[in-house]
């Protein structure tokens, strides 16, 4: 009788979108790469590359995957960055299904000098 505790992990309706508020970059997964939860900084930057750009006021829906970011150099918090999956949602006659998946950053320690990624000027709306 377990399963009947168990739920899919979806992100609210109230707040599954992301509003661009000034123009910011995706990062899309190179082929033949893999992606895990947690990646250390070269991990990351070798597995992906920063090649979506997004408009402001475009509609992002958060697919509910996300990939943190560490330092392994940096001691105690090393968390640097975290990263969204997002899906642009556009177009009425494809019902806003489109095939520009990619990940942004929506969080970024601005304690890094300089910071190694940029965090996206977004906010969540539903």
């Amino acid at each position: 009788m377990t399963s009947v505790l168990r739920h899919y992990s979806q992100i609210d309706n109230r707040i599954k979108y992301f509003t661009v508020l000034a123009d910011i970059s995706g990062y899309t997964l190179d082929a033949g790469s893999i992606s895990e939860p947690i990646m250390d900084v070269s991990g990351f930057e070798l597995a992906f590359s920063k090649t979506v750009a997004y408009e402001s006021t475009v509609l992002l829906q958060d697919l509910g995957r996300s990939i943190t970011v560490y330092d392994p150099n940096t001691a105690g918090s090393p968390h640097i960055a975290l990263f969204r999956q997002v899906m642009l949602v556009k177009g009425s006659k494809i019902e806003g299904i489109s095939s520009s998946i990619s990940y942004i950053c929506t969080w970024s320690d601005t304690n890094a000098n300089p910071p190694i990624f940029d965090p996206a000027l977004v906010a969540r709306t539903g």
